[in-house]
């Protein structure tokens, strides 16, 4: 019931995303005008942005479903995980231009919400088991 509930949050607000970002993607041009001229030419960048946005709002809805159920991911756990994606970001997508930072800002928003999404299922698997041994 709760592994439900939850991929029913999930996939809702991924579908809001997608469609923000498609949004975003047919009416970047417009968008750039409207705060001047001199961001004409930025619609990719634009995208990369809102792209990397969306997956840290779900990212951090993730964290908030679980931590609302008092469940905390180890530090051990998260700290390196966290700077090993940061690192190999970093070495993978050197972020000496715009475009390649809002590339590893994604890629660090990704690994993020991999590995709260991986801990909720985990807990989410543990409770219900749990239920079903009573």
């Amino acid at each position: 019931m709760l592994l439900i509930a939850f991929m029913k949050i999930i996939i809702t607000l991924t579908a809001g995303m997608g469609i923000i970002l498609i949004g975003f993607w047919l009416f970047a041009t417009p968008l750039l005008l409207i705060i001047g001229k001199q961001y004409s030419g930025l619609e990719h960048e634009l995208l990369l942005s809102m792209i990397g946005s969306c997956v840290s709002l779900l990212a951090g809805t993730v964290f908030s479903l679980y931590i609302a159920r008092g469940w905390v991911i180890n530090p051990i756990i998260s700290i390196p995980i966290n700077l090993v994606i940061i690192i190999v970001g970093i070495v993978i997508f050197n972020p000496s231009t715009i475009e390649k930072a809002l590339v590893l800002n994604i890629i660090i928003a990704a690994g993020q919400l991999l590995m709260n999404f991986i801990y909720a299922l985990i807990k989410i698997n543990k409770v219900s088991n749990e239920t079903t041994v009573l």
